[in-house]
């Protein structure tokens, strides 16, 4: 059966990103109405009224408290639906630069390697003494958690870090002695720096982990078995059990949290926007200036402060794997399960969208 013919002006843009804009656009030819005025279908053509329309629902937008995400996706969804006003729309714009500008300023809060090394071993430590039961996940947590501040790993990037993404040591790979590199597939800027990116991960104690955690594994299979959202309530259960949870910490605070250990060691911007992925020195001038100004709130308790440098100090303990496989601690046969079902059912979508041909 011949292949469907792709559309490439349909598909530049995700479909995901196509219902947000949709729903910003619906959202303007609501209010339109409701206001009974003319909407952007009408005005497409008349770029004054349309940035009349636009700036209107915006102030509106602002005055009745409504995310600044909602009036951006609405002009980007009259810019998506009509071609034209892509360089017309300005004064809309100017809108919206002024309302970021009376946004309170949010610090990236970056986490300190301390925080991050008691949060790896805390996580460790539940996998293979007090949490047992769920050690399937909480010892992958700590190693993926570790990697990701290692490696300035977005969280999403993370999460779907898979077996055949990570190259260790070998002798194939003589030259990489105790560094690993992971593999990113679409990261969020893919647009810019390519769909498939690498990053090393310096760190002798992360790759040994990560050689433990990949031998006799699947490739296919991700190394953190949850979702992001699962991740993300591990991680604040660690935050509450160490009792930084005052300071506001997130799984993005890892990215932002080594990147400003390095800035503040000295490293130059120009190797540190490599080694992070970042598109341009601008964009990393401003995320580690922003990371860097959120040190301040950085309060910790003497005391909370004292326990985590004494936690910290027996990491001896964990600094090498167990000698026997992870085999020997949990199992991935609900993943690799599921991983089965959604692979055969992946390969038999195309027979289940076919339709007669009509003749």
């Amino acid at each position: 059966m011949a292949k469907a013919r792709e559309n490439l002006q349909d598909e530049r843009v995700s479909s995901p990103y196509k219902s947000v804009l949709a729903g910003g656009y619906r959202e303007l030819c609501d209010w339109a109405a409701v206001e009974h005025r003319a909407g952007p279908q009408e005005l497409s053509k008349d770029y004054d009224a349309l940035n009349d329309l636009l700036i209107d629902y915006i102030q509106s937008c602002y005055d009745r408290n409504i995310p600044i995400s909602r009036a951006r996706c609405a002009v980007l969804g009259v810019q998506h639906n009509h071609r034209n006003t892509v360089r017309q729309l300005k004064a809309s714009w100017d809108s919206i630069k002024s309302w970021e500008q009376k946004r309170p300023l949010r610090l990236r809060v970056p986490c300190p390697e301390l925080i991050a090394r008691a949060m790896f071993l805390s996580a460790l430590l539940k996998g293979f003494c007090s949490d047992p039961d769920r050690s399937q996940q909480w010892i992958p947590f700590a190693i993926v958690l570790w990697v990701c501040w290692v490696g300035m790993l977005r969280p999403g990037e993370a999460i779907g870090l898979r077996g055949e993404d990570v190259v260790l040591p070998s002798p194939l790979h003589a030259s990489l002695c105790n560094s690993a590199i992971v593999r990113i597939l679409n990261p969020k800027n893919r647009r810019q720096l390519g769909k498939s990116q690498v990053s090393k991960i310096d760190d002798a104690l992360a790759t040994r982990w990560l050689e433990c955690l990949l031998t006799g594994m699947t490739p296919e299979l991700k190394l953190f078995p949850g979702s992001l959202a699962t991740y993300r309530s591990m991680f604040n259960q660690l935050c509450r059990e160490l009792h930084v949870e005052h300071l506001g910490l997130t799984p993005a605070s890892m990215r932002a949290g080594h990147a400003t250990a390095l800035f503040v060691a000295g490293m130059e911007t120009s190797r540190l926007r490599v080694m992070g992925r970042w598109r341009c020195l601008e964009s990393l001038d401003h995320y580690v200036q922003i990371a860097s100004s959120a040190l301040t709130v950085l309060k910790v308790n003497p005391v909370t402060l004292r326990e985590l440098e004494y936690f910290c100090a027996q990491e001896s303990v964990f600094s090498q794997p167990p000698v026997g496989a992870w085999t020997a601690f949990f199992s991935r046969s609900p993943q690799l399960r599921a991983h089965l079902q959604w692979t055969r059912r992946r390969s038999l979508r195309p027979f289940a969208k076919r339709r007669p041909s009509r003749r």
